[in-house]
């Protein structure tokens, strides 16, 4: 008896593609895990969403990175963006909870991406912090996260993918049975007391259960998770708890030949309580996101989708705390509540065809119409004081955006993409153009390519853009690289971008002002790479993933200091610490200072392993940072002296993920199953002292979790 045969397709930061030989998809990704194979093909089988439309990977000419869901769910938590760390070159997350709390992502040196779940941006006008606003998602409906960074990539999203976009994709329905699936996980947190270093364990638990399936005309997938912490980083004299609740439902049916229609609808609720001796805080929030859409092929070729994205956040928030002045001690107490909501409506006209076998054409043409409404109401006594304090906050944007993907012999590639926004808030509005280009040679299709065996993929990618009104310039150079039969992937980017801007600067005294407003520039440019290997193959797999990057701002005035935000002298990258040889200070106005180090690392970025071998998998995922200055405090016989600069550089243990997968004969309900063990930050080599680990955004509370994923 002959077996079907099967082809498996890899990419550098991309999950596996199973087709047979006639390319019918057998493998959906994040469903299962793939048959053995030896290659690592970058050009075959994988789709890439490139925010409102998705194409080969062997046609995209911008840079961006895929991250399968399965690899996300591998580091459990509370934020599924913290489990990207170490995964995408030029993306650093950092936070003080191991868990994932209070995360901050920045893409590339540019700030927070904009992150946007089944086409419905998160904090698009600055609702909340964005990665706080993923704790709302659990990491078990993600199916793929795209990390959009060049501006040939991210100019479809306008100024606000300036400084990346990052596109969350969750489980959809399938035509099939009903499937169940459980998933939960158990486990400790390390906590440490602020005051005399005593460790303590917290207990936490997740639970989660979704129904997947449908027909022809219909696929729904339902999901629901409860994720439950009584103590969070707790010390001896204080308690804390934390609980979310996550609904998800996604419906999608084709009531007529050429017409789709559907929903996504996600709802989280999280609650958080602190408990001390002279403070309490209570806060709660809650979260709805989702969109409706429809789409309709009224002629072959050419469609038209609608679609509407809502966002509604609403928190509330109690607390109070004991002061004392003067001898006299005062309760102050607080409530407050913030409902925002934000709308989202969009048309869309798409044509795609593919002519004589030669020519490949995507053309898209929208309009998008956003509104938002923040609220603040804020009620605070102290003693017999009462204060009260309201705002509303109105704002609006108007967008067009036109996209052309064009392909001749699947070899000389271009993008052109243009997008014009509109912004309005309190009777102030601004206008923006974003044009950007982008282009990609296969050289190994090339006939002059057909005998150089070592080489089975070869891409040159470039893009250019900028922002007429804001100033901003980006370009992006890049090459994607296998060899070996692609069981060896290398891609390297390098990117430069420059930004004018006004701001104010420190003046001498005796002029009679602080400050002047002067014309500046901001210069950012960088390298990253990723590089990726399968080092065994047959019944023992092994493969290897390094990523990293190497980032550097660099501010251009004519002479003084920056305020506000913007930190760094003229000519010197931003971070640059200044001081002198005899007591280093913070950076100040540096005019008779000398540099003497930099908060920022040189390189970071990750090397993962995975491993296996039948029914058992692993992974070794470890974070790294290199270079970098922090000051240290510094204490003589209990007395304060001058602090030290230390080395930031650290080699973290991030995870260790170990999975056993097991089928039962005797139980035909039981699809399959995944036991899995994941030890969180197991140890870090790094010359910090404890107490300096969260300023440096590495947390050192150690995660132990033990769980089970089964299908039925």
């Amino acid at each position: 008896m002959i077996k079907q045969l099967a082809l498996i397709f890899f990419m550098c930061g991309a999950w596996p593609s199973l087709f047979s030989a006639s390319g019918r998809d057998l493998l959906k990704a994040g469903d299962a895990d793939p048959v053995d194979s030896t290659r690592l093909d970058s050009t075959q089988g994988k789709s890439v969403l490139l925010g409102y439309t998705s194409h080969p990977q062997k046609w995209v000419t911008g840079s961006v990175f895929s991250v399968p869901g399965q690899d996300v769910n591998k580091v459990p938590g509370l934020v599924p963006v913290y489990g990207l760390q170490g995964r995408v070159p030029g993306l650093l997350i950092t936070s003080a909870s191991a868990m994932g709390l209070g995360a901050s992502a920045s893409l590339r040196g540019a700030g927070s991406p904009l992150y946007v779940m089944d086409g419905v941006p998160l904090n698009p006008m600055g609702l909340k912090e964005d990665a706080d606003l993923l704790q709302m998602l659990s990491a078990s409906d993600i199916v793929s996260v795209e990390v959009l960074k060049d501006v040939s990539a991210t100019a479809v999203y306008g100024v606000l993918g300036e400084n990346g976009v990052v596109l969350i994709t969750t489980r959809k329905g399938q035509s099939r049975p009903p499937a169940l699936v459980f998933d939960s996980y158990l486990g400790l947190q390390e906590g440490r007391s602020i005051l005399n270093s005593r460790l303590s364990a917290t207990f936490l638990q997740n639970y989660g259960l979704g129904l997947n399936g449908g027909y022809s005309k219909l696929q729904y997938h339902v999901s629901g998770s409860v994720f439950h912490s009584p103590q969070v980083n707790a010390s001896p004299i204080s308690a804390a708890s934390l609980t979310r609740y996550s609904l998800r439902a996604n419906l999608r049916a084709q009531p007529a030949r050429g017409l789709t229609v559907g929903t996504n609808w996600g709802f989280s609720r999280l609650s958080q309580q602190l408990d001390e001796t002279a403070r309490w805080d209570n806060q709660a929030g809650a979260q709805w996101l989702g969109q409706v859409f429809g789409q309709y092929e009224f002629l072959p070729g050419f469609s038209l989708r609608l679609h509407y994205g809502l966002h509604l956040f609403d928190q509330h928030s109690s607390g109070w705390q004991q002061l004392t002045w003067s001898g006299q001690s005062t309760r102050r107490s607080n409530t407050s509540h913030l409902p925002n909501a934000y709308h989202q409506i969009e048309s869309m006209l798409s044509f795609r065809h593919r002519f004589n076998a030669r020519h490949s054409l995507n053309l898209i043409a929208g309009f998008s119409q956003q509104n938002l409404k923040m609220e603040r109401v804020e009620n605070v006594q102290t003693g017999t004081d009462i204060s009260r304090f309201e705002s509303t906050q109105r704002s609006k944007a108007t967008s067009f955006f036109s996209q052309v993907h064009y392909a001749f012999r699947d070899r000389y590639l271009l993008t052109l993409t243009a997008r014009h926004d509109a912004f309005g808030a309190g009777g102030y509005a601004r206008n923006y153009l974003i044009p950007a280009v982008g282009l990609g040679w296969r050289v190994s299709e090339e006939a002059f390519m057909e005998n150089v065996t070592a080489i089975s993929e070869l891409k040159l990618r470039a893009g250019f853009g900028n922002n007429r009104i804001s100033g901003t310039d980006q370009w992006n150079i890049g090459l994607d690289l296998g060899m070996g039969h692609d069981r060896i992937l290398f891609t390297v980017d390098y990117y430069h971008g420059n930004r004018s801007f006004i701001a104010p600067f420190y003046i001498p005294n005796t002029t009679g002002f602080i400050t002047q407003i002067r014309e500046s520039s901001m210069t950012n440019q960088g390298v990253e790479f990723c590089l990726r290997s399968r080092n065994t193959t047959g019944a023992f797999q092994w493969d290897t993933q390094l990523v990293m990057g190497h980032n550097l701002v660099t501010l251009q005035i004519s002479e003084g200091m920056a305020t506000g935000t913007i930190s760094g002298s003229s000519g010197y990258p931003i971070g640059t610490m200044y001081g002198s040889v005899s007591f280093p200070v913070y950076l100040s106005r540096p005019n008779d200072l000398t540099p003497i180090g930099s908060a920022n690392p040189k390189w970071f970025g990750g090397l993962s392993n995975t491993f296996r071998y039948g029914r058992f998998s692993a992974e070794l995922l470890t974070q790294i940072s290199l270079g970098g200055q922090i000051w240290v405090r510094q204490f003589n016989n209990g007395q304060y002296v001058a602090p030290q600069l230390k080395s930031r550089s650290f080699f973290q243990m991030r995870n260790v993920f170990v999975g056993y997968d097991f089928h039962s004969t005797r139980w035909n309900w039981m699809n399959k199953a995944q036991l899995f063990v994941s030890l969180q930050n197991l140890f870090t080599v790094s010359e910090l002292p404890k107490e300096q680990s969260i300023d440096a955004g590495n947390p050192r509370e150690r995660v132990c979790l033990a769980g089970i994923r089964m299908g039925i």
